[in-house]
């Protein structure tokens, strides 16, 4: 596949994200448009909603712009435009730090003919689903803000970053060693870009966490900066840099503190690794990640046609939507989807999901109600017999209950407790051929 000379980029703007630094480079190599919430309206860019329908934007774009390829980045505000589905253009995705949202991220890449993927130990979830079009593209940096800003390096060693004890407990100890250890510290969060790149900037050094093993681009921000990076190990690491030689790595909270004394005390071994980290980061840019990017698409041959079917597409896109917050077009979709292939377990599954997320358990015990009736498999059914169980009880719906009660294999005592309590609310008996399987409780 050629790589295109116009791609419509959709994506929520903010100034810090990735994606907004994604599309800086992108524009170094084609015409881009840029459409999400948050973005200003200019010649090359425009506004819309969180689930603006993708055939209202072309239509919005005609005359103006004419794409080649759709490319969605997960960055920034929330957008996952409608439709896509049913795109009439080739579609790319994104999925930036799938180590925090690789179950959505599994599911909406069924949308997608070519999945871009930031973690390369990631690859294998996504091409378990039978999609061909999977590529691992690496986090880069954006040199036009990390970048050597030849201030005075008052600093020994600097981090910025999410410093939640609640969260990031392990971070907390190495970050607190480092504060106790009596080099001249400076940890911050909230700040952005260049505000980063001139902290990094007065800094010998920087203090990194590869949160779940993953490159994260503090590895390279920091580098470009001219500060030595101090890092834990990560999956790929020794992919861009030679521990020793262009960073350091650290094994604990001692070691980390060792290894940041020893180089605050040796000023010819700090301009040695300095100058070598620059070099490394130089090769990281996102100008060079779109180079590989070309390279994966040019190379990359579509199938004669999706291993999904639109059924299942669909059903992604209302996954997606739920497990993102956005409830009711989750069921506004699937009821969509309803009306074309009728009655579907799974449908209904998700649809009875979205209700409970707003506490509507009579809704969503109807839902539910009719999944059984839709005779799923037993192996749903073992999987998902506690929220049957719960939400029916809930709901005070018995005839769920009484269905649910013939069909659920092995439930739980505690289970066949609920069921049989509702069952026989108002002194009403349990029916003959249900008193034997829930028999442990019934009396």
């Amino acid at each position: 596949m050629k790589f295109p000379d116009r791609i419509l980029l959709l994506y929520g703007y903010h100034r810090g994200t990735t994606a907004h630094a994604v599309e800086r480079a992108l524009r170094t190599r084609c015409e881009v448009f840029a459409v999400g919430p948050g973005h200003p309206e200019t010649e090359t860019s425009m506004e819309c909603g969180p689930v603006a329908a993708l055939d209202e934007i072309l239509g919005r774009l005609k005359g103006r712009f004419q794409p080649e390829v759709l490319f969605v980045l997960e960055s920034g505000k929330r957008f996952f435009p409608h439709g896509l589905a049913d795109a009439p253009l080739p579609c790319w995705y994104y999925a930036i730090d799938p180590h925090f949202n690789l179950p959505w991220q599994r599911e909406y890449a069924k949308l997608f003919d070519q999945v871009f993927v930031t973690f390369r130990q990631y690859l294998d979830e996504f091409k378990m689903l039978g999609h061909s079009g999977i590529h691992w593209l690496a986090h880069g940096f954006d040199h036009r803000f990390y970048r050597d800003h030849r201030l005075e390096r008052t600093l020994d060693v600097a981090f910025v970053g999410d410093m939640d004890p609640e969260r990031r407990p392990q971070r907390m100890k190495l970050i607190n060693a480092l504060g106790e250890s009596g080099l001249n510290t400076h940890f911050t969060s909230g700040i952005w870009n260049e505000e980063v790149a001139r902290l990094y900037s007065r800094s010998r050094m920087v203090f990194n966490d590869n949160d779940q093993q993953v490159l994260n681009p503090r590895n390279f921000e920091g580098s470009a900066c001219g500060a030595v990076v101090l890092a834990n190990s990560a999956v790929d690491l020794e992919t861009f840099f030679t521990p020793g030689q262009d960073l350091l790595l650290y094994a604990d909270p001692r070691d980390l503190v060792k290894q940041a004394r020893q180089l605050a005390a040796d000023p010819a071994r700090w301009q040695a690794l300095s100058a070598r980290a620059r070099d490394t980061a130089a090769r990281n840019s996102w100008e060079r990640r779109i180079e590989t990017l070309a390279e994966l698409v040019d190379a990359w041959q579509p199938p004669a046609q999706s291993p999904f079917q639109r059924s299942d597409r669909i059903k992604a896109h209302a996954f997606t939507y739920f497990h993102r917050g956005l409830s009711g077009q989750t069921i506004l979709l699937l009821d969509q989807l309803q009306r074309e292939v009728g009655a579907d377990p799974e449908i209904h599954l998700i649809k009875a999901m979205a209700y409970l997320a707003h506490e509507k358990h009579p809704a969503a015990a109807e839902e539910l109600f009719q999944l059984l009736e839709a005779d799923p498999p037993p192996a749903l059914l073992q999987q998902v017999g506690e929220i049957l169980v719960s939400t029916f009880t809930e709901a005070h719906h018995r005839r769920g209950a009484l269905l649910l009660a013939r069909v659920l294999p092995n439930p739980t005592l505690d289970q066949k407790r609920r069921l049989t309590r509702l069952l026989t609310q108002g002194g009403v008996p349990l029916p003959d051929d249900l008193a034997s399987r829930l028999a442990p409780m019934a009396t």
